[in-house]
């Protein structure tokens, strides 16, 4: 009695694994099967906003919007990449000396102080990559054409009322949360 109980349990258990398997590999096809969801241009990923964002242009550092313009030329998607190869270390530096800012400023205020001149640094290293960026947009600017501009600038529009449209109204706190009235 006590062996066919064993072997019944073990043949139950078994049977079990083997559904649970069955179920959740089922599950994964027909997930697989309907493609992506979530949210307008769900291609781009968790549902972001429209246009071309960081897509063709994630081997040209900090150039993702313009690099994913379709009205460029090969000749300029090449000026751009080498534009960007260009400030690729500059860049990196500035990047890595923010980080180690804000990692300094935290210390101090783990350590129960806050120091001000951490604060002080970590102001100028964000100013500083933030001059950086803004340079590297004026000089690939500058290789555009003025109806490239305009595509830009359309774009740029789209995203920004793509933002407003989010129920959180594109303010930082989560992915359709609202914030309490003030």
């Amino acid at each position: 009695m006590f062996k066919d109980k064993k072997r019944v349990t073990r043949t139950i258990g078994t049977v079990g694994v083997a559904l649970s398997v069955l179920l959740v590999g089922a599950t994964m096809a027909d997930v697989a099967a309907q493609g992506p969801t979530g949210g307008p241009r769900h291609e781009r990923g968790r549902g972001g906003p429209p246009g071309p964002g960081f897509g063709p242009g994630r081997e040209a550092f900090g150039l993702g919007p313009i690099m994913g313009l379709g009205s460029l030329t090969e000749t300029q998607r090449e000026q751009l990449r080498a534009l960007a190869q260009s400030r690729r270390d500059e860049g990196s530096a500035l990047m890595r000396q923010l980080a180690d800012a804000r990692r300094a400023l935290m210390a101090s205020a783990d350590g129960g102080v806050v120091d001000e001149n951490k604060a002080a640094e970590l102001g100028a290293a964000a100013s500083a990559l933030a001059v950086a960026r803004a340079h590297l947009h004026a000089d690939a600017l500058a290789i555009l054409t003025p109806a490239q501009k305009a595509e830009l600038t359309a774009q740029r529009d789209r995203i920004h009322q793509w933002w407003q449209s989010r129920p959180d109204g594109g303010r930082p706190g989560g992915r359709g949360k609202t914030r309490p009235a003030r």
